[in-house]
């Protein structure tokens, strides 16, 4: 699930996405070291919408809430198993 365009992705495409923008890093590393100028490096991004990945719990939560405004049934359960299990800086509030 992507929490930032709420599309459901397989953990194989989800791989696949990730291996070839790093392929694409290591080619730009190396063009640089060949010609010495400075090459921009893509960033891992979802497939889809092409938003660059969270990189904290918080971001996380923040995209997974503003899916929920939308009414998407996914975001709440992602949130709601962030809560069970006290994730991504959610509480585990089992215990109340």
């Amino acid at each position: 699930y992507m929490e930032c365009c709420g599309q459901l992705i397989c953990y194989g495409c989800d791989k696949e996405n990730h291996r070839v923008i790093d392929a694409t890093n290591s080619k730009k590393k190396e063009k640089e070291k060949q010609t010495g100028t400075k090459a921009i490096m893509v960033v891992h991004s979802c497939a889809f919408c092409r938003e660059p990945v969270s990189t904290s719990g918080e971001e996380r939560i923040l995209r997974l809430e503003k899916r929920m405004e939308a009414d998407d049934p996914l975001a709440y359960s992602h949130v709601a198993c962030c809560y069970r299990l006290g994730s991504d800086g959610q509480v585990d509030d089992l215990k109340a």
